[in-house]
């Protein structure tokens, strides 16, 4: 009988994940969504699975769907300033502002690079 190993399970799963990113980098938001959401559901909540699906939905312009992967994915991983830089960015485009000043000030405590640092407080100048 053969043998249903979970290597081959853990190899699709990876397949997956690399045709998202490649998804991803070639915008294909809807393709990602589709592809997180994959992943999600059979690996469970993984805030990096969170991570990129919030990219995704960012990029579709589903904000509050976008919104509430960040917030999965910032409360798993408080201290990582891409995340955060995202999730702001979303916020702003939600139109609240207050939220995300809040964000990119965690970006401006997490973060050393100059880029990140830069990015964020361009932002932040948009927002006032």
């Amino acid at each position: 009988m053969p043998e249903t190993s979970e290597p081959s399970i853990a190899g699709a799963l990876s397949l997956i994940l690399d045709k998202a990113n490649e998804q991803m980098e070639a915008r294909q938001y809807a393709l990602a969504e589709t592809s997180y959401r994959i992943l999600i559901q059979q690996c469970g909540d993984l805030p990096g699975l969170h991570a990129g699906l919030g990219e995704a939905l960012a990029g579709l312009g589903k904000y509050d769907d976008a919104e509430a992967s960040y917030r999965r994915a910032t409360s798993a991983i408080p201290d990582n300033p891409a995340l955060w830089y995202n999730f702001a960015v979303v916020l702003l485009r939600q139109q609240r502002p207050l939220e995300a000043k809040r964000a990119c000030s965690k970006v401006l405590e997490l973060s050393n690079d100059a880029g990140m640092r830069a990015s964020a407080e361009q932002l932040m100048g948009r927002l006032g």
